[in-house]
């Protein structure tokens, strides 16, 4: 998943594997390993995390409405607060994105992106391609 800002600015997250391939546990089988790459003015990062596959869901559904205008904001949590993604849409068809990211060790770094909805739309693909190659797995049940 990429999303551009202005001025060269991007996060990057990329989804390396699951965590646990062999179980149909909807608690341990939905776990993803993923590596967040940022490059925003003056700042780069570059850590792993763990994401879950129903949280993604949930952030495919909050950027559709974004993309909709149903919605003006979008949010992205993490059960592990790695990575939170604030969307606010303005009038003028720039989407700010306020970001936090953390790793295990206690650091952390809030950035923001300039971005336009065209990128929003492309961001959400790039979500729903991941959701389509990691289905997920089990029941809450």
């Amino acid at each position: 998943m990429i999303l551009k800002g202005g001025y060269g600015e991007i996060l990057e997250i990329n989804i390396l594997r699951r965590s646990s391939p062999y179980t149909n546990d909807y608690w341990d089988g939905n776990w993803l390993e993923c590596e967040v790459k940022i490059n925003v003015s003056g700042f780069k990062a570059l850590y792993g995390i763990n994401l879950r596959v129903d949280e993604l869901q949930i952030f495919y559904k909050e950027l559709s409405n974004l993309q909709s205008r149903a919605v003006e904001e979008a949010e992205f949590t993490t059960m592990e607060e790695g990575l939170y993604l604030h969307f606010a849409s303005e009038l003028t068809g720039i989407v700010m994105c306020k970001g936090k990211a953390s790793n295990q060790t206690g650091n952390s770094l809030e950035f923001t992106l300039q971005v336009y909805l065209p990128e929003i739309d492309a961001f959400s693909d790039d979500v729903k391609s991941i959701l389509k190659s990691y289905p997920l797995i089990g029941s809450i049940e």
